[in-house]
């Protein structure tokens, strides 16, 4: 009997795991394809409106200029 509830309590443990190790998994992909999304945009809005960027990768953050709001700044 006690085998028995052993590997009952073990085959429990090894499910868990699994189960935890999944939605780990599915975590690291949402966070890749956002992050992938993001640095899309970015791009898409530097090409475009010509905002100077600080690269997210390493971790400073954004840093947006738009080029009216830089000529407002110069000029008052």
């Amino acid at each position: 009997m006690t085998k028995a509830i052993a590997k009952l309590l073990c085959s429990e443990q090894a499910r868990q795991r699994e189960l935890r190790r999944q939605r780990q998994v599915q975590y690291r992909k949402k966070k890749d394809k956002y992050e992938k999304d993001l640095a899309e945009e970015i791009c898409r809005c530097s090409v475009c409106w010509g905002f100077t960027l600080v690269s997210p990768a390493a971790g400073l953050g954004l840093g947006f200029l738009h080029p009216d709001v830089a000529a407002l700044a110069v000029n008052g």
